[in-house]
């Protein structure tokens, strides 16, 4: 014999081993199949619960901010009747009644009253008072009817109210 024959005949396994490892080796396979299987399954249906999850969630918010916005256009077109049955007040009055409504209703960083040219006539804290917001779409959207603007951070008026440099998000509302 060879050197390089019984070197293979010494590593080869004999064949009832390898009849007897086939099951083995065939229930392991099975096995595994069945386990990643089961992994995508499982997989599949947590995505679908958790997308499930996300969604009641995104409606239950959809709600709640559509019944938070109803009642600020409420308090809105309440503010704008009041002003309108009333004869023209100082600015001092204007802001008074802007501040009972800040107060009342703490969800208002700021509130400003602007007259048909655009200048701001009373704002609470007297912010912006003389200011213009022409061009702004608080002005020009708020002039057409009841508006509100989208979410999104309120730079200038951050840098008065939070001196402290940290950001809020603001939502602007306009209306005649």
């Amino acid at each position: 014999m060879s050197p390089g024959a019984s070197m293979s005949h010494r590593w080869s396994i004999p064949y009832r081993w390898k009849v007897a490892a086939l099951p083995a080796v065939s229930c392991l396979g099975v096995a595994l199949t069945v386990a990643l299987v089961q992994v995508r399954l499982t997989t599949e249906r947590i995505a679908r619960e958790a997308g499930l999850e996300v969604a009641d969630v995104a409606v239950e918010v959809a709600e709640r901010l559509s019944r938070d916005m109803a009642a600020r256009g409420t308090e809105l077109l309440l503010l704008a009747q009041v002003r309108t049955h009333q004869s023209p007040s100082p600015a001092e009055q204007i802001r008074l009644q802007l501040e009972l409504l800040q107060h009342s209703v703490p969800n208002y960083a700021w509130i400003g009253y602007l007259d048909a040219q655009g200048r701001v006539v009373a704002a609470t804290g007297g912010i912006f008072e003389g200011g213009s917001g022409v061009g702004r779409p608080v002005y020009t959207e708020g002039r057409k009817g009841l508006w509100f603007g989208d979410v999104h951070p309120a730079v200038v008026l951050e840098r008065i109210l939070n001196p402290d440099g940290s950001v809020q998000r603001s939502s602007w509302r306009g209306f005649p």
